[in-house]
């Protein structure tokens, strides 16, 4: 069981490190519930245990941080940073100066 345990771990961090799994059309949020579901699904993780990892406050400031991005991409705030990229910076290293630098 505890090899079985470590590949079903294996190939959840491998495809959260590729972003997919190759032959299958899942992002990494599917990848990763999906392995959960398996390791729940063999008996090697518990209910109680899986509810214990979750950390709400993490949850709550990534859903948080989606409202804001979408609202600033609807009001054009995206469009507009690009634009002024552009105007002021005209290279790939210029862009990696700027960012770096400040």
């Amino acid at each position: 069981m505890v090899v079985l345990r470590y590949l079903v771990i294996v190939l959840t961090y491998t495809g959260l490190g590729l972003g997919y799994l190759p032959g299958l059309r899942m992002n990494r949020t599917t990848i990763a519930f999906v392995g959960a579901a398996f390791l729940m699904a063999l008996g090697l993780l518990d209910l109680p245990t899986a509810w214990g990892a979750i950390d709400y406050k993490t949850l709550v400031f990534l859903f948080g941080m989606m409202i804001i991005s979408a609202n600033l991409a609807a009001a054009g705030f995206f469009q507009l940073a690009v634009d002024y990229t552009i105007r002021y910076i005209h290279s790939p290293l210029g862009l990696l100066i700027r960012v770096v630098g400040k």
